[in-house]
């Protein structure tokens, strides 16, 4: 064990000696005068730095991540960038110039350091190509402070030149520009190299592993019984006397598409990989994730470690559940056993997790036309809805996802009615799927489940206890209708019954909207 490790700090060999566990990463550089000052509990989120990461493919990137939620031993062997150091350094940058421009954007000086920490992630984001990026780059974060049309114009102005600079060298991972040769490529090589081994404990004598090997790791908890598995942001760092982190482990952070027909997401991955790789593959689940928080939250928060934080609210619970996901856990002892999303969530604030598991990964079907088939359907219609008092995140909302499958003959073979924040715990609608199995999709099939639907809403503990019981349920049964008539007639496809897609333009590219190009 040693009570030191080194990270790299706006491009410095920094050596960390003797600091508490618990200690954030944002307390940390405010006591150097690094980042704005801030007081915690009073702000969206904490303070926002740049930290070198892997993205979905492996390849280095920007992530902004929130200063207040990360603990220092996580860093051991990172990079982290602040945003007054590079707008400092890379006055030229687009990114540097469009800041200069439009100072008042953020009334507070975090509020500003802040926006200023997207700006920079989403200029190197190989993914960022449509204008719906946008809204998803900073929706969920944006105060009442903030001016919200010149952000706007600044991202579109900044994500244009980096659109326009991708396609002159014609290649995503050539594109590379000044800070990313300075402080990315030169030092690391163009892949992310992985992050070290460390072995930290602090004054109080509390323990910090990070293994780089799963039989590493599982050494540690068969010596260590009473330490806690964490990953990414989860709870218990700094709080527990030993923790052993799973983050280095490059087995648990990969998504694989496996032969037998379904994704293995590791316990590790952040969701902001998960939602990057599988946008294409598994829409749903992308866009979940997307509106599950924050996006330098969900660039922190791993797959399991959401999962174990049983969580009660948001739409990437009903989602798993929607897509038949299952969590495969395994023991001390490595055995494995799978459980259902719906059932590792049976209980109210408790996950189906016994002493000594963890998450080792979450298998979720892929649903290609041949693996439907195996199935014994022919289509599969699936989508998420939210109803919320805000466009951005906000923990009040009611969130929902629908999946059927039909046969030849359009009947249902089988459903899924999952939803979050009606009930006391994110759940199905187990009677509803049932009465609904067997029959045709049909409007007559849809009004006559929808007492049953009432009924399921009814039968636990409301999650609101200060809304009204009949108009969540009315809100639950209003939802699912929404979704029989987007998808009334499924050889269509879907069908929105808003215009929201086509005001926002969603789809439209950076390069198109702001160049005219």
């Amino acid at each position: 064990m040693q009570g030191w490790f080194r990270l790299e700090v706006n491009g410095q060999d920094t050596r960390v000696e003797g600091v508490d566990a618990g200690l954030s990463l944002g307390r940390y550089l405010r006591e150097r005068g690094l980042i704005p000052d801030w007081v915690p509990g009073l702000a969206n989120s904490g303070p926002l730095v740049l930290m070198a990461d892997a993205d979905a493919g492996g390849l280095l990137t920007y992530r902004s991540v929130d200063g207040a939620r990360l603990k220092m031993p996580q860093l051991a062997g990172r990079s982290v960038l602040t945003p007054d150091f590079l707008s400092q350094a890379f006055p030229d940058h687009p990114v540097s110039k469009s800041l200069a421009r439009l100072p008042c954007m953020e009334a507070t000086v975090l509020g500003r350091s802040n926006l200023a920490a997207l700006l920079w992630e989403a200029y190197y984001r190989r993914d960022l190509r449509a204008v719906g990026q946008l809204e998803e780059q900073f929706d969920g974060w944006i105060s009442r402070s903030a001016d919200y049309y010149s952000l706007r114009a600044a991202g579109l102005q900044v994500l244009s030149v980096a659109a326009r600079r991708r396609q002159e060298a014609g290649q995503m991972e050539a594109h590379w520009e000044e800070i990313s040769e300075a402080w990315l490529v030169n030092r690391f090589g163009e892949r992310f190299r992985g992050l070290d081994e460390i072995h930290y404990v602090d004054p109080a004598k509390r323990r910090y592993y990070r293994p780089l090997t799963l039989f590493e790791c599982q050494t540690l908890r068969r010596q260590y019984t009473e330490a806690v598995t964490v990953s990414g942001i989860s709870p218990g760092i700094g709080d527990r006397d030993c923790c052993i982190s799973l983050d280095g482990v490059v087995e648990l952070r990969q998504i694989v598409e496996r032969e037998e027909g379904y994704w293995e997401i590791g316990g590790a991955a952040p969701l902001t990989q998960v939602a990057e790789r599988l946008a294409e593959s598994l829409p749903v689940l992308s866009e979940a994730i997307v509106n599950q928080d924050f996006r330098p939250a969900r660039n922190l928060i791993s797959m399991g470690g959401f999962l174990t934080s049983a969580p009660s609210f948001g739409g990437l619970v009903p989602a798993l559940m929607a897509l038949d996901a299952i969590v495969r856990l395994q023991a001390v002892d490595r055995s494995e056993r799978d459980v259902p999303v719906s059932a590792f969530l049976e209980f109210p604030a408790r996950p189906e997790i016994r002493e000594g598991e963890f998450i080792r990964s979450v298998l979720v079907p892929d649903f290609s036309q041949e693996t439907i088939k195996r199935r014994g359907a022919r289509r599969r219609l699936c989508r998420g809805y939210r109803i919320s008092r805000r466009a951005a995140y906000h923990p009040g909302r009611i969130d929902a996802v629908f999946a059927v499958e039909l046969t030849d003959q359009n009947i249902i073979s089988d459903a899924w009615l999952a939803y979050s924040g009606v009930l006391d715990r994110p759940g199905r609608a187990r009677r509803t799927e049932q009465k609904l199995e067997g029959k045709p999709w049909g409007e007559d099939t849809i009004v006559n489940a929808l007492d049953t639907l009432t009924n399921d809403m009814a039968s636990r503990e409301l999650n609101r206890p200060e809304m009204n019981a009949d108009y969540l349920g009315q809100m639950a049964t209003t939802l699912f209708q929404r979704f029989f008539y987007e998808h009334r007639e499924p050889r269509t496809g879907w069908q929105p019954l808003s215009m929201t897609d086509e005001l926002l333009a969603e789809k439209s590219p950076f390069i198109d909207t702001v160049t005219g190009g």
